[in-house]
């Protein structure tokens, strides 16, 4: 399945190309309801759990629980050895950017659209200031496997 994923701020929207039309992918979310986007959301328990997209969103009321928001904002100036403070502990860059390794099991899972165990070929959008290294970052995230979505 060919996508193209618009990695973003608040919200990542995921479209297919089918015979040339375009049709975006939409996702149940925890209430059973059909979005046509998917939480840019990263969500880390005081235990050192990461959780992301809808999985994040169902804990943000939840104690022992910070949340994350507009994370992709902050990649921008981050390096592979960066790392990023939530709570209590600090994640690296790579254990963020593995929200994209989520999406890929959520699409799998999740989606109206995706068919259980297809393989996709993405083009996944990065920051606009994004240096090469954040690019490789990106891409490498989106190719983790999803034991690695449990951070």
């Amino acid at each position: 399945m060919l996508l193209g994923i618009d990695y973003g701020t608040t919200r990542t929207v995921v479209a297919a190309a089918d015979r040339g039309n375009f049709p975006v992918a939409s996702f149940q979310n925890e209430s059973g309801d059909t979005q046509e986007w998917y939480p840019s959301l990263i969500a880390a328990s005081d235990f050192g759990e990461l959780l992301f997209g809808f999985d994040a969103a169902a804990r943000q009321r939840e104690a022992n629980w910070h949340l994350l928001r507009s994370f992709k904002r902050q990649l921008a100036t981050l390096g592979a050895d960066s790392s990023v403070q939530i709570g209590a502990r600090r994640y690296t860059t790579l254990a963020l950017l593995t929200f994209l390794a989520q999406l890929r099991r959520d699409l799998q899972k999740r989606s109206v659209r995706a068919r259980k165990g297809a393989e996709f070929e993405a083009m996944i959008s990065v920051p606009a200031n994004a240096n090469s290294n954040q690019r490789f970052l990106t891409i490498e995230a989106f190719r983790a496997p999803a034991s690695r979505c449990a951070g």
